[in-house]
This record gives C-alpha cells, structure tokens and sequence, in this order.
C-alpha cells in the first residue's frame, strides 16, 4: 500500500502516516475528554510534531489498537509505537506542490513575525510547516496565530499542519525545504 493517511486515534491524538519513500510518521497528541474518561490523558512522547522514519506498520485497523515499528533513537534503534484504538483513516490527497512565490510569500511573513526559520517537509498531504523554535527567546502563540492566517492567506482552502521543532538532526535539515 501506498499514500499518506490521517490516522485519528480514541485519544484525538492525529497520526499523519506516508507509505511513500521516504516513509514516515508524525504524531500530533490529542486529549482524551476529560468528562467521559477522567482518569486518563494523552502523554507526551519523544519526537512529538516531528518526521520519524516508520520501519513497519504492524496494525492500524479502525476499532483496534494501532502498533508501529519506527526509527525514533538517534543511535538507529527502532522501537514500537502503540496507539489507543484507531476510530478514523483517511486517505490524503497526493503531494503538495507549492509555488515559488508561495514559499518566498510564507518565508518572509514568519520572519517578519519574529520566526528565524520555516520549514516545508517532503511529500505530505495536507502539506505540513515546521517552524524553528529552537531559539533562546519564546515566540507568542500569538505570533504562531498571526503566521497560521498569513499561511491561509497564500494558500487559500488548502488544509496544511504548522507546528514548531526545538531540535532538529541533520537528515530532517537536508530533507525539508526552508522558505
């Protein structure tokens, strides 16, 4: 099987998943509603909002626990990533492709927000932003809001992720396109 699939667990946690080289997946933690299930909540977990290279998808069927084999140690070790049950798959539309102008557009608003850098990432749908916030200084959630608006602004109705990354390795660096 080929693709890119949004893969919505029981935890609202979103997992988007790329069959296609270079695979990957990324998760995005949700939040268990608290009013029905009060004892629980969705931990964090390493490489949260990042690419990470998927080995395997042992199982992500709807109305079962969801198990992954990925590469998430920086020393190459794989491990297994398990989910709440899968309550939603969604096939994505193919690759993003952006124009020029569009990046330049998207580049220069972030850093006119104070954002040092912005990141495209490879072959995703619906086409996901990394902004660098690896930097000393905290940037405002509303200077996250305003770079969402001008996004929406360049693209139109075009569903896209923006999220931010204190860390990046080198092979993520060689992989994205900064704008």
């Amino acid at each position: 099987m080929t693709g890119s699939f949004r893969v919505t667990t029981r935890s609202g946690t979103d997992y988007l998943v790329c069959l296609d080289p270079p695979r990957y997946v990324i998760r995005f933690p949700g939040a268990f509603d608290q009013a029905l299930e009060p004892a629980n909540e969705v931990a964090p977990l390493r490489k949260d909002s990042e690419a990470i290279p998927l080995l395997r998808v042992v199982n992500l069927t709807v109305g079962q626990r969801g198990r992954m084999l990925l590469y998430v140690t920086e020393d190459g070790g794989a491990t297994v990533r398990d989910t709440t049950e899968v309550s939603q798959i969604l096939p994505l539309a193919g690759q993003f492709q952006m124009s020029d102008e569009a990046a330049a557009e998207i580049g220069r608003n972030a850093r006119k927000l104070g954002w040092s850098r912005v990141f495209l990432m490879p072959s995703t749908a619906p086409p996901v932003f990394v902004l660098d916030a690896s930097a000393a200084r905290t940037l405002s959630s509303r200077s996250f809001h305003q770079l969402e608006s001008a996004i929406e602004g360049v693209l139109g109705n075009v569903e896209f992720i923006l999220d931010g990354a204190e860390y990046f390795d080198v092979s993520q660096l060689n992989e994205m396109r900064e704008l």
